[in-house]
């Protein structure tokens, strides 16, 4: 087994891959409305990896600030990843 097979592996398994509209995936939308979140945070939180794909959002993103993320990813928003990553930041400073 890769590196990379090992590390992603957990996208085969994901629940996103069935949703795309004309290439452009459901999750990677702009133009989410307040439905559209629900409907995907219903199908996160049904996802067998959804706690790969939040680490692997969060890893990906770690020294990106808000504008430089995107999609809906592990169950949350740009936004809520971006406040979640500065959580752990103040946490971990906590700990040193």
């Amino acid at each position: 087994m890769s590196l990379r097979e090992l590390v992603l592996g957990w996208q085969d398994q994901a629940l996103c891959r069935h949703y795309s509209y004309g290439g452009v995936g459901e999750f990677y939308r702009m133009d989410l409305s307040r439905d559209d979140r629900t409907k995907l945070r219903r199908i996160c939180s049904d996802c067998p990896v959804q706690p790969d794909c939040l680490a692997t959002a969060m890893i990906e993103e770690r020294d990106v600030g808000l504008v430089s993320r995107f999609g809906f990813r592990g169950g949350f928003t740009p936004t809520e990843r971006h406040r979640l990553a500065k959580r752990w930041r103040y946490n971990d400073e906590d700990d040193r």
